[in-house]
C-alpha cells in the first residue's frame, strides 16, 4: 500500500504524484556522496519536531546560510521500510533560513530525513 502524505503548499514543494524527475536526482545524489562526511553537524543535520501526524524538519541546530555559493538545495524523507522517498522539497538560495519541511505523515511509519548542502553534499538524520 502507497502511504499517503499531506504537507503545506509551498511552490516549491514536489510531492510522489509530481515529483518523479526530483526523486530521480536525489536517488543519484545519494549513490554519488556518502552521508555526513563534510562540513558541520550542527549547520547540516536534519532536526526533527513532531507533533501528532505533524512535523517540520529544519537543518541544523545552528541556522545554516542561504546564499548564492552556500545553500540548502535539497530536504526529503525517506520510507526506512520501504526505501523509498516519499517527500522532498527544493531550495534555492534567496529561501529563508533555516530551509524547512512542514508534512502530516500517518502513524505507523518510519521516516528518516535527508538534506543536501551544494557545498558539504549529503547529510542524513535519524529515524523517527
Amino acid at each position: 500500500d502507497e502511504v499517503t502524505f499531506t504537507t503545506t503548499r509551498i511552490p516549491n514543494e514536489v510531492e510522489t504524484a509530481n515529483g518523479a524527475h526530483l526523486f530521480t536526482t536525489i536517488e543519484r545524489l545519494e549513490g554519488i556522496h556518502s552521508p555526513n562526511v563534510r562540513g558541520d553537524r550542527e549547520y547540516h543535520t536534519p532536526k526533527i519536531s513532531i507533533s501528532d501526524q505533524d512535523i517540520e524538519i529544519s537543518i541544523g541546530l545552528k541556522p545554516h546560510a542561504m546564499e548564492e555559493d552556500h545553500y540548502i538545495e535539497l530536504v526529503w524523507l525517506k520510507d526506512v521500510t520501504q526505501g523509498k522517498i516519499v517527500l522532498a522539497k527544493e531550495f534555492s538560495p534567496s529561501d529563508e533560513s533555516p530551509p524547512t519541511l512542514k508534512a502530516r505523515v500517518p502513524h505507523g511509519v518510519t521516516l528518516q530525513p535527508y538534506t543536501f548542502c551544494n557545498s558539504h553534499f549529503l547529510w542524513k538524520g535519524e529515524p523517527f
